[in-house]
Parts: C-alpha cells; structure tokens; sequence
C-alpha cells in the first residue's frame, strides 16, 4: 500500500495549488470581467464559494490551525519514508516550491487577513446576482 502514497500527496499537491489559483486568481477576474460586462463574475455561488473560502483560510490562520490539505500531504509524504523531495517528481517539487515559503506565521495572518478584506470589498462593489424566478400564471 505504501506506493499509493505519494501519488496521493501529489493529488492532494494539486488541489491545493488549484485552491490557491481559484482564491487568488478569482479577484483579478471578477474585477476584469466587471468591466468587461461578463455575467458570471456576478454569480452567487461562485463569489460566496470564494468568500467563504478565503474567510475560512484567514480564520484558520488567526487560529494558528495548519490547512488540512497541508497535514494531508505531510503525513501522505512522511509515511512514504523519502527524505528528498525531488523524488515526488518534477511538477510536485515546484508546486511546492510555489506554494510553501519560509517566512514567519504572523505574515501570513496578516496577508491572508488583507486579501479577506480584498474579497470582501469586491463582494461589496461588484455585487452578486441571484436570479428571481417568476411564476407565470
């Protein structure tokens, strides 16, 4: 069972760095295609999937509790017994080049807490749409 788990860490790799890309990438588009005048940037549950989403990794910060997609692939990578990370491959070793920095926990508070605070203003000027659905009679 053991060669499972790196394949595994590297599916959960992927998700994560796809959850980073969606988080961060959502907000240049929203605000492009405001201006653009595309009608899915105002879709309720695509922008209120994005806010919870980003309010739930700034609150995970202030509670100083790890990603679980992170404790995931930690322990998927540490069960697997491999000490260099290159040895997951190519792809897996740059994704998480990309997505894990050394610096101290409080800067990540802090900037998890300003791109909150980013989202919630975009979800503030460009405002979601629900559709109304009308009876006829």
């Amino acid at each position: 069972m053991r060669p499972l788990f790196p394949g595994l860490a590297d599916v959960i790799l992927v998700l994560h760095a796809t959850v980073v890309l969606f988080c961060v990438g959502a907000v240049p588009v929203i605000w492009f295609g405001y201006f653009r005048g595309w009608a899915f940037v105002r879709n309720f549950y695509f922008r209120i999937v994005h806010l919870l989403l980003i309010g739930v990794i700034a609150a995970e910060s202030v509670l100083g509790i790890m990603c679980p997609l992170t404790t995931w692939e930690d322990a998927l990578r540490s069960s697997n017994g491999t000490g260099l990370l290159y040895q997951n491959g190519f792809i897996a070793h740059w994704l998480h080049q990309l997505l894990f920095y050394d610096f101290p926990a409080w800067v990540f508070t802090v900037v998890y807490l300003l791109f909150f605070l980013l989202v919630a203003v975009t979800f503030y000027f460009v405002r979601p749409q629900t559709r109304r659905f009308r009876r006829s009679i």
